[in-house]
């Protein structure tokens, strides 16, 4: 049988196993080029995307304790307050969404609009305040249709009370965010904070 392919060469066979290893050479040349360029020349641009994606930042403010006076009598004290947040990452679809909101609580669409214009450049998977201090019945409200509205957030807060009226905030103290005006008067590179 030896005999037999001595003098008959597989040419033809030689040749296909010769075009199917180059075809495999190549692909597998193509995937370690394409791995290469998403491992190492784009790994900072896909951490960054991976990151965003996983990690959500939400702020914790620490309640502030009960103020009492010399004779023992309570000044300020803290209650909850409800504040609604939306997610703009996960919103299915903000049409709806801003006509449910009107309803409900009666915030305008342009106001909303105006909110995610400002928060423009900001991760979209972090929280917007859309209102703060809402009332009982508008957080019942926003609660009862919490399934239909993919991307709001209530947020259960302290606020300050204070006993003897706004008047005595002035002397206990009082802590709010930051108006656009003291933030455009910060020098260039100045840190808040």
């Amino acid at each position: 049988m030896n005999d037999y392919f001595k003098d008959k060469e597989p040419t033809e066979l030689k040749r296909r196993i010769f075009i199917a290893a180059v075809i495999v050479v190549a692909a597998f040349f193509i995937l370690a080029v394409r791995f290469w360029y998403l491992q190492v020349k784009e790994a900072t641009y896909y951490r960054e995307l991976s990151q965003n994606n996983s990690v959500r930042l939400l702020k914790a403010v620490a309640p502030r304790g009960i103020v009492y006076d010399s004779q023992g009598l309570k000044v300020a004290e803290n209650r909850a307050g409800f504040d609604l947040y939306v997610i703009p990452e996960d919103v299915k679809d903000w049409p709806k969404v801003k006509e449910t909101l009107k309803k409900l609580i009666d915030l305008d669409p342009a106001e909303i609009d105006e909110k995610l214009r400002k928060a423009k450049g900001r991760p979209k998977c972090q929280a917007i305040a859309l209102k703060e201090g809402l009332s009982w019945e508008e957080t019942v409200k926003i609660e009862s249709y919490k399934f239909e509205l993919h991307g709001l957030m209530l947020d259960v807060s302290h606020k300050r009370s204070y006993l003897y009226g706004e008047d005595t905030a002035h002397l206990v103290g009082y802590l709010g965010e930051i108006s656009e005006k003291e933030l455009d008067d910060l020098d260039e590179g100045e840190k808040y904070g």
